[in-house]
């Protein structure tokens, strides 16, 4: 059950200050049964919990407080301070116990700016987020869990821009980039010693300093699409895109447990290109495609985990090779 109620005071024609909250509460039951078969091949109980009844509630409040700025007409400058909450839960794979709510503090300030004539457009912002009680999942052995890191932040930049130029009638560009700092500064609140163990369960390694899960310190693309127009039989429109993607951790542990390093997905390039035409009325559409055009092998998904135990595997799931194609739409 949740309330949440938000305003805005308008302290000029220009400066405004916008001001919410909300209050969560959370309740959540669970009734676990697990039973193993190897217990039952080696003439024990198959039984290692039956109808082990649990219940936990949370609640949080929080909320947001912002100030916006029109610098100009179609320019505004804002700063922002939000609080959010994510209610913790129960592990399917465990007979007991349960992880915690995380909880998360921004700090965000930027500009957004439309110029010549609504041609261009600039869009910017800087941000800070402290993160505590984390939620991740980890591989320990065969099973997976959500766990918490105590602390983590991440701070950064990023920037948005899309032009229109009068001189090139039909062409649009769009290009973004961001840079993020993010790291786990608190390991396992219930041990001092912030060590997890690492999926073999061999070792237990210290996660603080190591990088966010899927937070790639740089990230741009680049799009351009250029438009005809072909009178009574549509329109003709290319695009071609290009995108980088900096390393990419899919582990707490970013690679550096033992046998692990294939968890860690490198850098890449990705580059897409559309032919599309399009009827007067809209109604029909036929475009031709080609993406990952450079073929690049890259994972959607990386994990490690422990089967048999005698070993450390490393599985992922990897995005589609260089493909083409035709796409035909039709609109009733």
């Amino acid at each position: 059950m949740a309330g949440f109620a938000q305003t805005t005071y308008h302290l000029t024609n220009r400066l405004r200050l916008t001001g919410g909250f909300r209050y969560t509460s959370d309740q959540k039951e669970v009734i676990r049964t697990f039973r193993s078969n190897l217990l039952v091949a080696l003439g024990a109980s198959s039984s290692l919990c039956d109808e082990v009844r649990e219940t936990k509630s949370w609640d949080a409040f929080t909320g947001a407080a912002s100030i916006d700025y029109d610098v100009a007409e179609q320019t505004l400058v804002y700063a922002k301070y939000s609080r959010g909450y994510k209610a913790g839960g129960f592990n399917p794979g465990e007979c007991t116990g349960s992880f915690d709510p995380e909880h998360l503090t921004s700090y965000e300030n930027g500009i957004k700016s439309i110029f010549g004539d609504g041609r261009f457009s600039i869009n910017a912002a800087g941000f800070y987020y402290n993160y505590t009680n984390m939620q991740f999942t980890t591989f320990v052995q065969n099973q997976s869990a959500i766990k918490n890191a105590s602390a983590a932040e991440l701070y950064g930049f990023e920037i948005e821009l899309q032009a229109a130029p009068a001189a090139l009638p039909g062409l649009t560009i769009d290009g973004s980039a961001s840079w993020l700092h993010s790291e786990y500064t608190g390991g396992n609140p219930y041990d001092s010693e912030g060590l997890f163990p690492d999926p073999s369960q061999r070792v237990r390694l210290d996660i603080r300093g190591n990088e966010l899960i899927r937070a790639p310190k740089f990230r741009s693309s680049l799009d351009a699409q250029y438009k005809i127009d072909m009178t009574s039989i549509g329109t003709l429109t290319l695009s071609a895109e290009a995108s980088w993607t900096d390393t990419i951790y899919n582990d707490i542990f970013n690679g550096k447990a033992r046998y692990e390093a294939a968890t860690t997905q490198p850098p890449y390039w990705l580059l897409n290109a559309r032919l599309t035409w399009q009827s007067q009325n809209s109604h029909f559409r036929i475009q031709l495609f080609g993406e990952n055009l450079t073929d690049a092998l890259y994972a959607t998904n990386r994990v490690a985990f422990n089967t048999p135990q005698t070993f450390v595997d490393v599985s992922g799931q990897f995005a589609a090779p260089r493909t083409f194609g035709v796409r035909a739409t039709m609109k009733f």
